[in-house]
């Protein structure tokens, strides 16, 4: 009866630990990488670079998005470590679909020479 008892408990251990470690590799942000990347966006040497390369102004907007999405995580309790997942998983996702067919450096070079 106690050794039944002692699976139980072993069990209920295992089970535990791996909730711990599940939530352990939940994605997190940091805010305040997600700040010093919108701010470096918007410097004179980042804007002049993406002008040098694409011929447009750098669109930071993606960055604005993803600090607001990561302050907004942060603002939420503990509890709700399952929603900010999805949160941060969902939009990691839409911002890599956009990345997919966006302008080449090279379509500037194309229209230089």
């Amino acid at each position: 009866m106690s050794k039944l008892s002692q699976e139980d408990k072993d069990a209920n251990e295992f089970f535990a630990e791996v909730e711990k470690d599940k939530k352990a590799h939940y994605e997190k942000c940091s805010a305040i990488d997600a700040f010093d990347a919108v701010f470096n966006c918007y410097r004179v040497k980042e804007q002049a670079k993406h002008y040098y390369r694409y011929g447009t102004k750098k669109d930071c907007e993606a960055k604005w998005d993803y600090f607001s999405v990561c302050f907004s995580t942060k603002l939420k309790s503990a509890e709700k470590a399952d929603v900010n997942y999805a949160i941060l998983k969902a939009h990691r996702e839409a911002t890599e679909e956009k990345k997919t067919g966006g302008p080449s450096s090279e379509d500037i070079w194309e229209r230089r020479i």
